[in-house]
């Protein structure tokens, strides 16, 4: 039996149409349709946990859950904030304020750090005339600062780095004074390490850790130890000491090469606790609460539909517009 040329042609229109619609489909509508089913079945399991949520937590009022934490809070908070204090750095980083105009940075930076030089000379002449140290060239180079030249050649003097150099310079210079004071012998030399966050305590401390290789006698060196650890005001934390005696024969009291690295750390994280009080046990009373309910699982998730039944569901209500 001869296929007459309209049966032929119908053929060849029908194939071609399910073909068509099978590549839209394998192409595109397929991908479509599973993202489609994947996001469903997330919903799916967001209505189920939130159901879970709310059979568990059923009767509780959150403002008075809140009201509670807080009041359970505050006082933690309260002593954090107030040893917090304790953590600081003093007047070490303290610098001079560049000017917002009228002057050239570059100019008043080599000004500014000439008269810091020049102060820790007159220091180190007033309490230590007889100590041994590095000259001032030599320690500012060891703390770290830059001179205008250095600055120049970098190209790099702005604001921020300005007063980077000369809380530096400052840092140096107390850490100097403070050796003096203690009645130091001889210096030479002192390293400063970067500053540094506190992994350990989640970035609240900055850490900073200087070293110093020096001349103490041995009753000065107990005395400087000891007000350290006495020290109310400031954390330092002697992380690692060195010393000995290089003269065993002398009559006098001899003096001991020291080596000590020591740690300072300034409080930088923020504590923001609100309300909280003593009101919050009045307001929430946690025997009085009603137990929570068991949740119930039997009707979490519905049964799925297949690819081929969620594309047709979407052919129909946005090719085909039927219900």
């Amino acid at each position: 039996m001869k296929l007459k040329r309209n049966q032929i042609i119908f053929a060849v229109v029908l194939l071609s149409v399910l073909g068509a619609f099978g590549g839209v489909y394998q192409f595109y509508f397929k991908e479509k349709l599973d993202t489609y089913a994947k996001e469903k079945r997330f919903r799916i399991a967001l209505d189920a946990a939130a159901r879970e949520l709310a059979d568990a937590f059923h009767g509780y009022r959150p403002e008075q859950l809140i009201a509670l934490w807080r009041a359970e809070v505050q006082p933690w908070a309260d002593a954090l904030r107030d040893r917090s204090t304790f953590f600081n750095f003093g007047d070490w980083y303290e610098h001079p304020v560049p000017p917002e105009e009228g002057r050239i940075l570059k100019v008043w930076y080599g000004e500014e750090l000439n008269k810091m030089l020049l102060d820790l000379e007159q220091t180190m002449r007033e309490k230590g005339p007889y100590v041994n140290a590095p000259l001032l060239d030599d320690l500012r180079a060891k703390f770290d600062v830059s001179t205008v030249e250095e600055l120049d050649q970098q190209r790099v003097i702005n604001r921020d780095i300005v007063i980077d150099q000369l809380a530096k310079m400052n840092f140096g210079s107390q850490l100097v004074e403070m050796l003096l004071d203690a009645k130091v012998a001889g210096i030479n030399d002192v390293s400063v390490w970067p500053r540094r966050k506190d992994k350990a305590h989640k970035d609240q401390l900055v850490l900073q850790t200087f070293g110093v290789d020096c001349y103490f006698q041995m009753r000065e060196l107990a005395l400087f130890f000891e007000r350290l650890r006495m020290d109310n005001n400031r954390y330092w934390n002697v992380d690692a000491i060195k010393f000995y005696n290089q003269n065993l024969v002398t009559p006098q009291e001899p003096y001991v090469l020291v080596k000590m690295i020591i740690t300072q750390a300034n409080f930088v994280g923020a504590v923001d606790v609100e309300g909280g009080g003593g009101n919050a046990q009045q307001l929430f009373n946690m025997n009085n609460m009603p137990a929570p309910r068991q949740s119930r699982r039997s009707d979490v998730v519905p049964e799925e539909k297949s690819a081929l039944m969620e594309w047709w569901t979407w052919f129909r209500r946005n090719v085909l517009y039927l219900p």
